[in-house]
């Protein structure tokens, strides 16, 4: 599937739309009973080849589909060169050699180049993992399985600070936990972390370090953590030279997802001219399929999620968080809140109800970004420069505003639905005891006290007469008893 076969566009709903024109039948072959194709190669008057990648390229683009059987060629170029053939091109210049040997004897044998589709052959690689740290390139690793095989893959690496700054530093592996953990001090170079790992009795016969700069950079515990992975690769390519053969048996062969996850999104796949069956990954037979939310729980309480974007609100914590692709069912994610944050007193009572709790994650260039990247990637030198990889810079300057756009988001709903009413509410207080303490102030000094003077008569003279009162009954008795 080559790219001008893909046109994208708006339907009358507003769905975004793919056309794919699919090359289903292929008249003529070239050596049809043995599966070659033959490429004849310019040679000189010796015999020698003098034919290059680049004219390879340039011969296949001319031919069509049926003659070369959907088969393209093209000089691997770095990530972030066009794949773009003019004067100034400094690619495929080597050139190709024959792969057929002749012996003295006349005879014949080839080695002809097998493709492979996806799935076809998986073979034992070395593990390995990428270090990305804060501090840049300089101070970021690779990290390589010395062993080939999915044993290593999964094997987290992690840096862990000595407390005491006379301990002497080392790396440790633990085969049951499949951890790396190097112990370090403040001021450690990528350099030295390399060498601990490779001396160290623990990982030297297991694990090799390589540096992505010159070793100078500062290692800090804030760096990613890093996972390894690739012990076993498809040496097949999704879209190979046996792509028809192979589209019963490969599901990977042509994937359409959307841009967006989550389950209000949706991908539609219509077939104009001709018949095709598709299935979702349930196996149900569809032309449409909805994506989903992420289903989460924090401490027992169920998240709410939009595709891969969780948030919990309750009365002791709100946390919206963002789950890399590197998460997957089943999986326990844990973290430690070790500070940060500010607690407000919004009511006169120190409780809990008259509190709010914010906190907001840090905003600097180390933190910014997402699932792509981190906003430090950007400086040039680094993976994701302008002059790099455009697309990948673009992708984490989105995550990054998206960020910053959820944070400002936070801030304003908590100024729109609790410190205005909050304020508002304690406005009102403020009046009612105001005009409270103005009738206290404002009274008549004089006049009360004789109201106060009045009262007390009052309240004397009614006792003194149900005083005498209760004296009759005595005096009654008296006289009887006389």
């Amino acid at each position: 599937f080559r790219e001008d076969n893909f046109r994208k566009g708006i339907d009358s709903s507003g769905n975004t739309t793919t056309e794919v024109n699919m090359v289903t039948d292929i008249l003529g072959s070239t050596d049809n009973d043995n599966g070659y194709m033959i490429v004849h190669l310019a040679t000189n008057g010796n015999g020698d080849s003098i034919t290059t990648a680049a004219d390879l390229e340039a011969f296949m683009k001319q031919l069509t589909a049926e003659q070369t059987r959907g088969i393209s060629a093209s000089v691997v170029r770095p990530a972030g060169v066009p794949n773009v053939v003019d004067c100034g091109d400094g690619y495929g210049k080597g050139i190709l050699q024959p792969t057929m040997e002749v012996d003295d004897c006349d005879n014949v044998t080839y080695h002809p180049i097998e493709f492979y589709s996806y799935g076809e052959n998986i073979v034992a690689a070395n593990a390995y993992g990428n270090i990305v740290a804060v501090n840049g390139q300089n101070a970021s690793l690779e990290i390589y399985a010395k062993m080939a095989g999915p044993d290593f893959n999964g094997v987290g690496f992690k840096y862990i600070p000595l407390e005491n700054p006379l301990d002497e530093m080392y790396a440790d592996f633990d085969p049951a936990s499949k951890r790396i953990n190097v112990y370090i001090h403040d001021g450690t170079t990528a350099q030295q972390v390399k060498n601990l790992i490779e001396t160290s009795e623990a990982t030297r016969d297991y694990f090799s370090a390589k540096l992505a700069g010159d070793g100078t950079g500062i290692v800090t515990t804030q760096d990613d953590y890093l996972i390894l992975k690739n012990g076993l690769q498809d040496t097949g390519y999704r879209g190979g030279a046996h792509l028809l053969g192979a589209a019963d048996a490969d599901e990977h062969r042509l994937v359409f997802q959307s841009e967006i996850e989550g389950s209000t999104q949706k991908v539609i796949v219509r077939t104009i001219v001709g018949n095709m069956t598709m299935k979702n990954a349930a196996g149900v037979t569809t032309d449409t399929d909805y994506g989903e939310d992420m289903l989460a729980t924090l401490n027992g309480i169920t998240m709410k999620a939009d595709g891969r974007k969780v948030s919990v609100d309750s009365s002791m914590l709100k946390l919206d968080m963002t789950l890399d692709n590197k998460v997957t069912a089943g999986d326990t994610v844990r973290y430690t809140i070790t500070g940060g944050g500010a607690t407000f007193q919004i009511g006169p009572d120190v409780v809990s109800n008259q509190q709010i709790r914010v906190g907001l994650g840090s905003v600097n260039t180390a933190r910014l970004g997402g699932a792509s990247g981190r906003l430090y990637q950007l400086r040039s030198g680094n993976n994701a420069d302008l002059t790099t990889n455009t697309k990948l810079a673009d992708r984490i300057v989105q995550e990054a505003i998206l960020n910053i756009a959820m944070q400002r988001g936070r801030l304003g709903a908590i100024q729109r639905s609790t410190l205005e009413p909050a304020i508002t509410s304690l406005q009102d207080s403020l009046e009612a005891l105001s005009a409270a303490e103005a009738k206290i102030s404002n009274a008549d000094f004089a006049e009360e006290s004789s109201r106060l003077t009045r009262a007390q008569i009052l309240v004397q003279s009614g006792t003194r007469t149900l005083s005498i009162a209760n004296q009759f009954p005595q005096y009654a008795a008296s006289l009887l008893g006389g």
